[in-house]
Order: C-alpha cells, then structure tokens, then sequence
C-alpha cells in the first residue's frame, strides 16, 4: 500500500500545478506587442483590449525576469506574433488587476 502511495503522490508531484493557476481566455488571443524593459528585464505581452483572465481583467501579460523560462516565453511569444497565431497563458493575476504575472504560454 506505501508502494501505490508513493507512486500516486510522485504522479501528481510530476502533473504540476498548473492546473491550479489562473489562466487567461481559453479562446485565446493574438499577441499585438511585446515589450522588453532592458533595465528590469521585465517582458511583457499585449493584445487588442485586455486578455480576459479568470479573476481580472489584465491589459498586460507580464513575464518575470526571476521566471528560468522568461527567454524560452519570449521566444514562443515571438513566435506566435510573427505567425500571427492565438495564445494563452497561465500563472496568477497582480494584484493591481492590469497585469497577469505569467509562467506558461501556449500557443493554439
């Protein structure tokens, strides 16, 4: 029984939590801007309106520069601008209400 236990808490530990984190529209969005503050290192994403996240309303999707994939987000985020593909992020509304604090992209 230890054996199953550990096997299903290793399972869950290895899904992650995302599943747990506000996301923005599952519709998705086309990225409009991307911005780069060279002095903080903050990355952030805009689109046409605000990226209709659960539990605000954000104007800006904002990508840390502690967050170890910032590069690989900005990379995607590119990505997706130049195909101009849909997208949508997961991670935690600022309490300010006008930034998504981002740690996911998807590109649909």
């Amino acid at each position: 029984m230890f054996k199953f236990k550990l096997i299903v808490l290793v399972v869950l530990m290895l899904t992650g939590f995302d599943a747990l984190a506000d996301k923005t529209s599952a519709a998705g969005k086309v990225i409009t801007h991307v911005r780069f503050d060279g002095a903080a290192k903050h990355l952030y994403f805009e689109t046409d309106g605000n990226w209709d996240a659960e539990g605000c309303d954000p104007i800006y999707i904002w990508v840390l520069p502690s967050l170890l994939g910032q590069k690989e987000n900005l990379s995607i985020g590119l990505a997706a601008k130049m195909a101009n593909k849909k997208v949508w992020f997961s991670g935690e509304c600022h309490t300010d209400g006008n930034y998504f604090k981002a740690t996911y992209i998807t590109i649909l």
